[in-house]
């Protein structure tokens, strides 16, 4: 995937506040783990902050897509109020163009180098007042290399708060989409959808808005030119319909770009709020961005609590036995018990491994089932289609339809694959939850950008097809030439021969052109079936090769908890057998440590409660995205 090159950094606090809270105990915790010989904790723990430190520097990215002359390019402008993106009736968005902040204006051009493909990306910069020819012509460089990507770096109020928007090629999840787009919204935190009031969604949208919904968390619909179209509200209620028949849960946004332009003209409030870009920017960033930033919190209490839980154990364990030897022995065997249920976890035939093991072999025959199905049925649609025209008319048609129906097939094929596997860490997770908790290790399938790559390679050779196809229809109009010239010089111009030949002609011409047809449709079918299993073939390799990652990552992930839960009884065990060896006067001098300790480790759990209250009830709640003319 062509990624957007030095993102400008944004100003600190911008998209994450409560890092920096979050992060001072987790250090806290960090030192009692490591106080207490627990490195793995230390570890886990160090994993943690390092995660915080990510998301502090990490943009929040929205990618808006349409199709054409929808008002997407309009609708970016109208969300950053600055017209960065090219408007123009003649032209539309050809290369995605991301826009960050920046404290100069900067613009950066990022080429693939032709050949290979396994050169360096060159970049290079340009002036400002070059953006628009370059997104909308996209000429390649001095060199022949195909530009890729555009960069866009501008002093702004709402983008120095960590917000990137990043405008795509138009029809950004349709045919005329390419690898590098569908690389950028496998990896965009929320998506907006224009589309305008001129109409209600179309069944091509509908069916773009399911493959956004398996790209991306966050899909947000935008009903644009309201200002241009009197019936615009019947058409936002059609569209919500719509959306609901199709299952899917996305809101819309009625808005009207050009009042949003006059209103950044004349900085006024009134027409920015009739603009309707209001509620679109407070729910981006009171539930999109701040849901991005919940999850990551969620994630880091659980860990937190987790590991100050383990750590408070051995403590609990070493002050009882100090407390009451008597009873000592008794804890011990406990502790013991619990080790020996640890320790099974850890053996190879542990009944988590089991699960593991099954579950992924259900997962890689379930995945390559669904995908031999979706090719199966695409196949027999495409032959269908063939078979009710001449491919000499239809081909281009028939060859936009394929290569959007492949793509979407391939995204959907992914997404059950990750559903399928984020079940089976559940399953997993279950078996783990009475000895730990925040025990449930994620795996991801990355978006199938390469093979959404090759699917483009694959069909540039299929239009190879067209040229014959096209071709073909010619040897029909010869044959009536041919056997008029023969007509002519073998009746010496009787009319009434004449004509008896030519009609003998046209006969055999309806019937040549028939065999035309077939042979035109036959080699459009050879076609569609080579190109639809070489895509299966490199489909199936690319599948189980995921399937193979994900396994191994999910397995050493529970490998690492469970030898946590070993490790975590055999110190409880050595703390308790420590401890009854002190006599009287070590265990008075002990005890008070260890309350004083534990003390600690629950002034430090009360400390992150509160904070992770105040960070989750605080997390752009009370922050939704500022936009200038606001």
């Amino acid at each position: 995937m062509t990624e957007p090159s030095q993102q400008p950094k944004p100003p600190e606090g911008g998209s994450a506040h409560w890092v920096d809270g979050v992060a001072a105990v987790l250090a806290a915790a960090s030192k009692l783990a490591e106080k207490s010989g627990r490195k793995d904790l230390v570890r886990r723990l160090n994993a943690d902050r390092k995660h915080l430190a990510d998301r502090k520097k990490r943009l929040i990215r929205i990618v808006v897509v349409g199709e054409f002359k929808k008002g997407k390019s309009s609708l970016v402008n109208a969300l950053v109020n600055v017209p960065i993106c090219p408007v123009v009736d003649t032209a539309s968005t050809a290369v995605p163009m991301s826009i960050a902040y920046a404290e100069k204006p900067t613009v950066t051009l990022t080429y693939q180098p032709s050949g290979n493909g396994k050169k360096e990306a060159s970049r290079v910069t340009a002036p400002l007042k070059e953006v628009p020819r370059q997104v909308t012509e996209a000429p390649p460089n001095g060199e022949g290399n195909k530009l890729m990507w555009v960069d866009v770096g501008i002093p702004n109020q709402l983008l120095s708060q960590g917000v990137t928007f990043v405008d795509t090629p138009v029809g950004g999840l349709s045919e005329t989409a390419e690898a590098p787009t569908y690389g950028v919204l496998s990896a965009a935190d929320a998506l907006v959808f224009a589309t305008d009031a001129a109409q209600e969604l179309t069944a091509t949208e509908i069916e773009l808005l399911k493959s956004a919904k398996n790209l991306c968390p966050s899909v947000v619909c935008a009903v644009t030119k309201i200002d241009l179209y009197p019936q615009w509200r019947l058409i936002v209620e059609q569209d919500k319909a719509h959306l609901r028949a199709a299952g899917l849960e996305i809101p819309v946004f009625p808005v009207a770009t050009a009042l949003q332009a006059q209103a950044a003209l004349k900085r006024d409030k009134r027409l920015f709020a009739e603009s309707g870009c209001v509620p679109l920017l407070a729910y981006l960033g009171q539930k999109v961005v701040a849901n991005i930033e919940r999850l990551t919190l969620t994630a880091v209490a659980a860990n937190f609590h987790d590991v100050l839980g383990q750590v408070d154990q051995v403590l609990a364990t070493r002050q009882k036995a100090l407390a009451d030897p008597a009873q000592g022995k008794e804890l011990v065997a406990k502790l013991q018990a619990a080790g020996k249920k640890a320790e099974s976890l850890r053996a190879t035939g542990a009944r988590w491994q089991q699960t593991l093991g099954d579950g992924f072999g259900n997962i890689s025959s379930d995945v390559d089932f669904d995908m031999r199905r979706r090719f199966r049925d695409l196949t027999k649609e495409a032959n269908k289609a063939i078979n009710e025209g001449d491919p000499a008319k239809t081909w281009d048609e028939i060859q936009a339809w394929m290569r959007r129906r492949l793509t979407a097939e391939v995204v959907e094929n992914y997404t059950l694959l990750q559903q399928c596997v984020a079940e089976l860490g559940k399953s997993v997770a279950e078996q783990f939850a009475e000895e730990q908790q925040g025990t449930e290790v994620e795996v991801h399938a990355e978006a199938p950008t390469d093979l959404i790559k090759e699917l483009e390679e694959a069909a540039e050779d299929v239009e190879i097809v067209k040229a014959s196809l096209k071709t073909k229809g010619m040897r029909t109009g010869m044959l009536l030439f041919k056997t008029v010239g023969r007509v002519a010089l073998t009746s010496g111009m009787n009319p009434v021969s004449m004509a008896f030949s030519v009609l003998s002609g046209v006969g055999g011409l309806h019937s040549g052109a028939k065999r035309d047809v077939q042979e035109r449709r036959q080699k459009a079918r050879a076609a569609v079936n080579q190109y639809t299993e070489d895509l299966k073939f490199h489909i199936a390799k690319d599948s189980k090769d995921t399937i193979r990652r994900m396994q191994r990552e999910m397995r050493q992930g529970y490998s690492q908890r469970a030898a946590e839960l070993q490790n975590a009884a055999a110190q409880s065990v050595a703390a308790a057998k420590k401890s009854l060896q002190a006599d009287k006067n070590q265990r008075e001098r002990r005890l008070p440590e260890m309350e004083q300790a534990r003390r600690s480790v629950a002034m430090l759990r009360r400390k992150a409660e509160t904070l992770f209250r105040a960070s989750e009830g605080g997390v752009r709640d009370e922050q939704p995205i500022a936009h200038p003319a606001g």
